[in-house]
Order: C-alpha cells, then sequence, then structure tokens
C-alpha cells in the first residue's frame, strides 16, 4: 500500500497470530511443492521464447541449445510459441525443460532470448533481450535493422556469413554475435543402422529440405533427370518437409515426365521423429544439397556426422563447416533480386541468392557415381570434421554471451574438471577417464579434458588410448610441454610444432 495512515497495520500480527492457531496444523499437512511450480524465481534466469517439440530446424536449435545450457547450470524457462508436434524424449534434462514449458514463465527474467520466425523484436521493460535470426538473401530487411537498433541489447546469429549480412545493412557489429548450430554425436553417427527404403537400387542420393525456392530441389530434379536413367543403378531420396506446407509430388512428376526414361525417385512427405532422421541419412551413399541461400545448412552437418560426403553450393556458410576434402562443391554466380525486397519487406541493398552451375551439378552426381572408393574416404573426413561441431561450443559461446548482459552463469565445465582432477588425485581413474572422455566427447578440442583423459590412460597401462589423446592435443597446442614428453614416454616421436 502507497497509505500511511496511523495505526494502519496496527492489528497484522495480532490476525496472522489467529490464522496460524486456527490453520497452522492444516497448513502443516500440505504437501510441500517445488520452487518452481509457482512459476517465478528470485534467481536471475532465462526465459527462451520459441518452438521447441517440433519437426523444422528452429524447434531442434532451441531444443539443443536450452539443453545444453540447462547442463552448464543456466536456469532457463522454454515458453512455447507454437504447439508441439511431439512429446519431449524422455530424458531428464528434457524432463525439467518440459515441465517449466508447463508452468507460467518468470515475468522479469534477467534475459530474455528469443528465436522464432517471423522475428519479434519487442522489449519488455527493463529486461535485457536476445533475439536469434538466419537469414538466406543477403541484404536484410530494412525494419528488422531499425527494430535491433532500438530494441535488442544482442542479435545471434548461425553463422559468419549471416553476420556478415546484418553489419552490411546497418547493426552495430558489436552487437551481432555468431552462435552456430551443432550436431549430436550421440545421435547422429556413422554406425546408426540404416533406415529400410523403397528401393533396390545400391546408389542412393539424398535430399533433405523441402519445396522452398532456395532450397533448389527444382535444380536437383533436373538435372538427376537429366543425368541418369531407370537402367542406372541410382535412385534420389527425396526427404520434405511437411512443415513448409507445401508437397513435391507435382514436382517430381514433372521432372520425370520430361524425359523418356526417368531414374529412380523415392519421395518422403511425412515427419520423421528425431531419433529417425540419423537412419535417413546412413541409408544414403551421399547428400546432395544445391542450395541457393541458407543461414547455416543443418542437413549438411547431420549427414557429415552420420559420415555422408556432401555435394553441396560453394556459397553462403557451408565452407564455415564443411572442409574441401568433405566433399564436392558446386560453383555458384551470385543473383541479385529485381527489387530491393524479399516478398514484402524492404531491404538494405538487393538482396540475392547463389544460382548454382546447372553443368557442375551433374558433373559432381556423375562423379560420385563413379568413385565410390574416392566418396567413401570423403565420408570418413567428413565425419571427423562433423565430430568439431557438437552443440557444447555453441552452448559455451551462448553462455559467455548471457554472462556478458549481465546473468549469472555458472562455469560447469570448470567443477566438472576439477571433479574429475580430484578423483583422478585420489586414484579412481575409472570414474575420472569416463569423465574426461565426455568431456571430450562434448568439445574435441578442450585441452584441459585431453591431457587429463591421457593421464588417466597412462595410468592405468591404456596407452593405445592415451596416444590419440596426446596426439591431438599437440596437434592444438604444439607447446604444451607435458603432452609432448607423455607422447616421448610412449616411444613415438611428438608431432613437430607448426
Amino acid at each position: 500500500h502507497g497509505g500511511a495512515t496511523p495505526g494502519r497495520f496496527a492489528h497484522v500480527a495480532q490476525n496472522l497470530a489467529r490464522l496460524h492457531a486456527k490453520w497452522g496444523p492444516q497448513l502443516a499437512a500440505l504437501p510441500r511443492l517445488p520452487a518452481e511450480e509457482f512459476g517465478t524465481r528470485t534467481a536471475p534466469v532465462v526465459v527462451w521464447e520459441g518452438a521447441f517439440w517440433r519437426h523444422h530446424s528452429l524447434a531442434l536449435v532451441n531444443r539443443e541449445l536450452t539443453r545444453a545450457l540447462a547442463a552448464r547450470g543456466v536456469e532457463v524457462w522454454p515458453v512455447r510459441r507454437e504447439p508441439d508436434d511431439f512429446a519431449p524424449p524422455d530424458d531428464p534434462l528434457d524432463a525439467v525443460l518440459a515441465r517449466r514449458a508447463a508452468l507460467p514463465a518468470p515475468a522479469w527474467p534477467a534475459v530474455r532470448v528469443r528465436h522464432l520466425f517471423p522475428p519479434d523484436f519487442s522489449r519488455g521493460p527493463g529486461e535485457r533481450l536476445v533475439v536469434i535470426v538466419p537469414w538466406e538473401f543477403g541484404a536484410v530487411p530494412a525494419a528488422w535493422v531499425r527494430a535491433i537498433v532500438e530494441q535488442v541489447d544482442e542479435l545471434w546469429v548461425p553463422s559468419e556469413s549471416v553476420r556478415q549480412s546484418f553489419v552490411a545493412g546497418g547493426v552495430p557489429p558489436e552487437r551481432v554475435v555468431t552462435v552456430p548450430n551443432g550436431v549430436d554425436p550421440a545421435r547422429f553417427r556413422p554406425d546408426v543402422p540404416p533406415r529400410p527404403l523403397p528401393t533396390t537400387k545400391t546408389f542412393r542420393f539424398l535430399f533433405v529440405g523441402g519445396g522452398l525456392h532456395r532450397k533448389g530441389i527444382d535444380l536437383l530434379l533436373t538435372a538427376f533427370v537429366a543425368e541418369f536413367t531407370g537402367r542406372d543403378d541410382v535412385c534420389l531420396v527425396v526427404k520434405d518437409h511437411p512443415f513448409y506446407g507445401t508437397r513435391l509430388d507435382q514436382a517430381i512428376a514433372e521432372a520425370r515426365a520430361a524425359v523418356a526414361d526417368p531414374p529412380e525417385i523415392v519421395y518422403l512427405p511425412e515427419a520423421l521423429a528425431p531419433d529417425e532422421l540419423p537412419g535417413l541419412y546412413t541409408a544414403a551413399t551421399c547428400l546432395v544439397h544445391p542450395f541457393r541461400g541458407e543461414g547455416f545448412g543443418l542437413p549438411i552437418l547431420e549427414a557429415m556426422a552420420c559420415g555422408r560426403p556432401v555435394i553441396v553450393t560453394d556459397a553462403g556458410p557451408v565452407r564455415e563447416f564443411c572442409p574441401d576434402d568433405a566433399g564436392l562443391f558446386v560453383p555458384a554466380a551470385r543473383v541479385p533480386f529485381a527489387e530491393a525486397r524479399v516478398d514484402r519487406l524492404e531491404t538494405v541493398g538487393r538482396p540475392w541468392l547463389a544460382e548454382p552451375h546447372p553443368g557442375a551439378l551433374r558433373r559432381a552426381l556423375r562423379w560420385a557415381v563413379r568413385h565410390p572408393e574416392e566418396l567413401r574416404r570423403m565420408g570418413a573426413r567428413a565425419a571427423e570434421a562433423a565430430r568439431r561441431w557438437t552443440w557444447a561450443a555453441p552452448a559455451g559461446r551462448a553462455a559467455a554471451r548471457l554472462a556478458a548482459l549481465g546473468l549469472p552463469v555458472p562455469d560447469a565445465r570448470a567443477s566438472a574438471l576439477a571433479r574429475l582432477t580430484r578423483l583422478a588425485e585420489e586414484g579412481r581413474l575409472l570414474e575420472a577417464l569416463a569423465g574426461f572422455a565426455q568431456l571430450v566427447t562434448e568439445d574435441p578440442d578442450d585441452r584441459a579434458a585431453l591431457l587429463g583423459a591421457a593421464h588417466c590412460a597412462l595410468a592405468l597401462g591404456r596407452d593405445e588410448v592415451a596416444r590419440p589423446l596426446l596426439e591431438r592435443l599437440l596437434r592444438l597446442d604444439p607447446a604444451n610441454t607435458a603432452a609432448r614428453q607423455a607422447l616421448d614416454a610412449l616411444g613415438a616421436p611428438a608431432p613437430a610444432p607448426s
């Protein structure tokens, strides 16, 4: 109350005493609920708005980043902005996030993160706002730039390619942060049993995307039916995305009707559960993604993690995570739009897309079929490259940015390293080795975890485990004396400093 009438609260203590005397035993007998059941917290929290348990990439990014942040000790409250397509997985972290998503979110979070499309740049009073935006058309919408400058503390983007677009459009560079996408190596891996497919062909190209113009499925269908026939031992598997609200039946039928002896095309229009998708990649020989525009390209990274080489457009963000020896890159020409707009959005300059060269795409498809051994070697290198792109690194980047915005972020990884080091010092080497190995799986470039795992392996006489750990550590840190001495003690020359 704002009033100060004399004696206004004189009887409060007496009234509370009578309440306790009358209802105290009944109140004490009620079950105590966790504090989070009440929907508000006194501790600083992150409210994360968007889709979560849906079949599209934005929801996947939201799930993985919130899970990884929660694993680091950050209190994240998901707020659904779209209905779910499937139930949350039966996992302790997912259970906590799903439980919070069913409750009222804290009204005054320390930071609000929003990732949905179209983006929402509105800001509540007194809160710090982060908005995650992918963009695929080069020049960015002018209205978005104005809203970001006026309302948003930080803009997170999935690739350096997208970051450059927003900076060129007028967003201050210090407020645009690259928080890349990642892949779950426990799910996407080369040894996942392949999904059965309705084909007897042994060479299987795979396209994972939708019917959007920028995805390039029209280019792929044209190139595929022009390059192969029904007599070839090859098929194209087209995995559509129902989320886009379109189907590719007619486009596939028209492509097949354009030639006398069309090659086989398998069309999969249905949504797949998250755990079903890895088997689709391992059932394929090669992923083909001739995109015109991508903000990141998650199917490319997922296929690589499953040990599959990729045929991709040489444009946009793909070179940021796909090395030269992991696939074939189709040259493309930048084609500007006729006007400075994308649909109804006026842009800062003329937007553009990358148009893959049709002949080069056909040659890449034919080369892949004719060189199976080289393709397998590319797949192995793709899997090795993808292991560096787990969700641990982007979650660490996100945690650092949340801390910079004023959120107290516990350093869960440092705590884990300290705990595992104590276990090793106490002689609990197997337990410590397993913990260090998990940290290395989450972040293959964690030098402290690599060294800790190697020391445990050496103490256990597991030289075959220690050697690759030490070699990797020296590739990352050639001046690491401890690693060099340990590898020398194994009787093998250490890699020379670069």
